[in-house]
């Protein structure tokens, strides 16, 4: 399923902070909340053995002194990466081989509150269909 973007934003996490910021003006402080605002994400099948995820996470409401790191589980290994001072963050993250790459992304903070998890469902392939096949000497190079 695609998501909308709009001015590189998942619309649902910015419908989500609008939603807190909404309740907080109506019923006080609401319980804090991390959210993870993606910028680049993995394609459905691929061939590469890395994928990458890129984004920003996003903490409602906010916390001066916060610092975040993201999670990701269900490829080859797990990769756990700090974000910067804005919150922005690269994770790179090995599939595993020839199968269903069920990649579960999260983050959390210095105060231990984690975001929802999300799963992406990356299947690694040989060839992807559409591409031209490799040659002979570059398909043995991968095995």
């Amino acid at each position: 399923m695609r998501t909308r973007k709009r001015f590189g934003a998942d619309w649902r996490a910015l419908l989500a902070l609008v939603a807190l910021a909404v309740g907080a003006a109506c019923f006080g402080e609401p319980a804090p909340v991390l959210l993870i605002d993606y910028t680049a994400n993995p394609p459905d099948s691929t061939d590469m053995e890395l994928v990458t995820f890129e984004g920003r996470v996003v903490r409602a409401p906010p916390l001066a002194a916060a610092r975040y790191s993201v999670e990701v589980t269900g490829g080859a290994g797990t990769v756990d990466v700090d974000a910067d001072e804005f919150g922005l963050f690269t994770a790179d993250v090995e599939l595993n081989p020839r199968t269903t790459n069920n990649l579960v992304v999260q983050a959390r903070d210095n105060t231990g509150i984690r975001s929802e998890p999300r799963t992406w469902v990356v299947v690694h392939v040989e060839d992807v269909p559409g591409t031209a096949p490799a040659e002979p000497s570059e398909r043995a190079g991968r095995q």
